[in-house]
């Protein structure tokens, strides 16, 4: 009887669990995980995605959004994840990765690889709070003096 009664316990707290991660689980699903930041654009640049709408310069870019680079347009973004920088030319419809696009029609005009870190630059604790993107984008280090600072 004792033995029964652990089990039947044990088989309820194992369901309540198993309900509560699925529920996590699905509650995670829903909310758009952020990988990169509009870098420059010009003309037209639709976002189709979690929102329809016109992108903007320092809009974040969200997992398996689709962005359409319209007539007479750019974009550049800067995935945070694998450092990588990305230019499209106009009329190129693009699928937002984890790391990189993926081109479903149109083409990547250049893709770049950056170091992410760079020695001896630290955001003062007023710039903190902005995305180091704004900050950083533009800093080129000499690689002979790299080591110097």
């Amino acid at each position: 009887m004792k033995n029964q009664f652990s089990i039947m316990v044990l088989t309820m707290v194992l369901t309540m669990l198993l309900i509560s991660v699925s529920m996590i689980n699905i509650a995670v699903a829903d909310e758009p995980v952020t990988v990169g930041i509009v870098t420059n654009m010009t003309g037209s640049v639709q976002l189709l995605g979690h929102s329809n709408r016109a992108v903007d310069f320092g809009d974040d870019i969200y997992l398996h959004d689709k962005i359409e680079i319209q007539k007479n347009s750019s974009l550049e973004i800067t995935y945070y994840a694998g450092c990588r920088q990305e230019w499209f030319t106009e009329n190129s419809l693009i699928k937002v990765g984890d790391n990189k696009s993926e081109v479903l029609s149109g083409k990547l005009a250049k893709a770049e690889k950056f170091d992410c870190e760079i020695p001896g630059v630290v955001l003062s604790d007023g710039d903190s709070f902005k995305k180091a993107a704004f900050h950083f984008r533009g800093i080129k280090i000499n690689k002979k003096e790299a080591g110097s600072i």
